[in-house]
């Protein structure tokens, strides 16, 4: 087969230059129709005719459109290297040199839709070879062509656990095509949001240059083609329209053209990029309070989608601010109640709330909009494990896991239930699975440094929530296990200090603040420790172990009347007779006798 630009003269067929013409003109048309199965049909009639470049690209994407990307794979494998075409026959022919780009590409995404990553790295390997061809010859690819090359790629090599050249894909992708915001965001996503800043990537006095992104298609430039189904028997080309020409503006019908694109235009949408951008930088970066201050930037209009929503309730949740993710995302199912986005993390929160109710009728819900997800089966999940039925959660993670290979946080919670039934290897391997596809994912550190406490293997419990805290140093839920880590081991001034940082980013944080007085106690600061018990009685007065922890204070402190008496009271609020308890009084008892008896 031949692959240069047409072969439609060689046809044996009347008219075949006409009729490729017509062919192309319905291909477009279906696939804006959604008749996938037709265009594959008048796609393979025009490469049977032609057995162009283009041609190939045609049938090649319809496959895709219609979701067959193993077709797609096997196809562009059967027919490659399509010739062995060399340098010099892109140099004098540039639409062939569109069409082979855009057959390289379709066939790479449809690697990396299939999970071929090998096959993948060598097909966007063969393309960046092409592109810098191109660009030695003066004939450069276009910049929006490019940019969707580096974002695909950083695809790959974040799957493949390779953060460093993944990240300098992604930030090649948005620089160069600063509308390419996806790759901003996995960019931010995989550590480098406290590198970026969202005001000088969309800085909209790129407004002018950024305006070539859109001239997408192969040289010349055609108008757009009228649609019409009518196609007259006696239809011809204009006179000053060969059919060469025809057959190139088919294929551009759907794109946008430079010159359609106002300036202003792309300026004022380059400054709603950049409140967004900053906001995502600075949620990813888990500066949560800045970033929801960022949010308010954002124009109202765009503040009740979903994406904002979903941002906005994520901050909360970072915070552990759980009731107030929880009415946001109550707000972002009013405004999309079929999207799946951001409720395994909605059905996490109220899982931390304990509100089984709301929780299961999340559950219910989401099996009615699509049962198979594998972000349903993970709310799924949360709702069994929080019935406390952790064998069908860890099913449910399973199958989750299973359906969709790249979500880490379904791996993480199964981690979780693991970690909850005592299996302690599944745990681990639930953990570092979820971390080799995201390696600075800090809850499945976290978990891990909860494992090595379970095994009260301290040191190495200490490592692991060292990780977790350089990733995220904003939450206090983590900072006060770390102290408890140090705690263990003895380090009582360093387990001080991470629980007054824990409450200094929240003040909330209850189990913060009695994990801080019983460290006091231990370095023997009562009356420090007597302030914070003080706030624990009145903000949570039905809490046994403020009491017991009063009690032992006022023993210290030589009161042993008032450490008796909230002894009593911590034995009143336990519904079971508690030996623990029993044994302070016991003990306390013990002592004021030896006090009383005379040497």
């Amino acid at each position: 087969v031949n692959y240069m630009t047409n072969n439609s003269s060689s046809a044996p067929w009347p008219d075949a230059g006409d009729v490729g013409i017509a062919l192309r003109r319905i291909i477009v048309q279906s696939h804006s129709l959604y008749l996938y199965e037709n265009a594959i049909f008048m796609a393979e009639r025009l490469f049977a005719l032609e057995s162009s470049m283009e041609s190939l690209y045609w049938v090649a994407q319809s496959y895709f459109l219609d979701g067959n990307y193993s077709h797609v794979f096997h196809l562009l494998t059967h027919h490659f290297p399509f010739q062995s075409l060399t340098a010099s026959d892109f140099h004098n022919d540039q639409e062939l040199a569109y069409w082979y780009w855009k057959t390289m590409h379709i066939w790479g995404v449809s690697c990396l839709k299939l999970n071929k990553n090998q096959q993948a790295e060598f097909v966007f390997g063969q393309q960046r070879t092409f592109q810098k061809q191109q660009e030695e010859n003066g004939t450069p690819i276009p910049a929006a062509h490019t940019a969707a090359t580096d974002y695909f790629m950083g695809i790959l090599w974040r799957r493949t656990s390779q953060q460093k050249p993944a990240s300098q894909h992604f930030i090649k992708s948005f620089m160069v095509n600063p509308f390419c915001f996806c790759a901003f965001e996995e960019a931010c996503s995989i550590g480098n949001s406290s590198k970026l800043k969202a005001t000088n990537i969309f800085s909209d006095t790129k407004g002018q240059q950024q305006a070539s992104l859109f001239q997408d298609g192969p040289p010349p430039a055609p108008a757009p083609l009228d649609m019409s189904c009518e196609m007259q028997e006696d239809e011809q080309p204009q006179q000053n329209e060969s059919p060469q020409t025809q057959k190139v503006a088919d294929s551009a019908t759907l794109q946008l053209r430079g010159n359609n694109v106002p300036v202003s235009g792309l300026k004022s949408l380059l400054q709603m990029l950049t409140l967004f951008g900053e906001a995502f930088r600075l949620i990813c970066g888990y500066k949560c309070v800045e970033g929801m201050q960022a949010i308010q930037a954002i124009p109202q209009h765009q503040q009740c989608t979903g994406w904002v929503l979903n941002l906005l309730a994520r901050a909360h949740s970072e915070l552990a601010n759980y009731d107030d993710a929880c009415s946001v995302f109550r707000q972002l199912r009013k405004v999309e109640p079929y999207s799946t986005q951001g409720m395994v993390e909605y059905s996490t929160a109220l899982y931390q709330l304990k509100r089984d109710k709301e929780l299961s009728g999340l559950a219910q819900a989401m099996v009615e909009t699509d049962k198979s997800c594998a972000r349903t089966l993970a709310v799924l999940a949360n709702c069994f494990s929080l019935a406390g039925d952790h064998e069908t959660a860890v099913k449910l993670l399973k199958r989750g896991c299973k359906m969709d290979r790249f979500s880490y946080y379904s791996h993480t919670l199964r981690g979780h239930e693991h970690f909850i039934l005592d299996d302690i290897e599944e745990a681990l391997q639930a953990y570092r699975h979820a971390l080799h596809i995201h390696p600075l994912h800090y809850n499945a550190w976290f978990g891990m440094g909860q494992v090595y406490v379970k095994q009260e293997k301290f040191d190495s419990a200490e490592y692991y929530f060292t990780v977790a805290r350089k990733i995220n140093s904003n939450s206090s839920p983590l900072l006060v296990h770390y102290a408890l880590s140090l705690q263990a081991q003895q380090k009582y001034d360093q387990a001080l200090h991470w629980l007054k940082t824990a409450i200094q980013l929240q003040p909330k944080n209850l189990l913060a603040r009695l994990k801080k007085a019983q460290v006091q106690l231990q370095l023997q600061q009562y009356t420090d420790a007597l302030e914070e018990l003080n706030y624990l009685k009145e903000h949570a007065p039905k809490e046994v172990s403020v009491y017991t922890t009063l009690g032992k204070c006022h023993k210290y402190m030589k009161d042993p009347t008032k450490a008796l008496h909230y002894f009593n009271l911590a034995l009143d609020l336990e519904p079971k007779e508690n030996p623990v308890i029993k044994n302070l009084i016991d003990k306390l008892h013990e002592e004021r006798n030896a006090q009383q008896q005379p040497h």
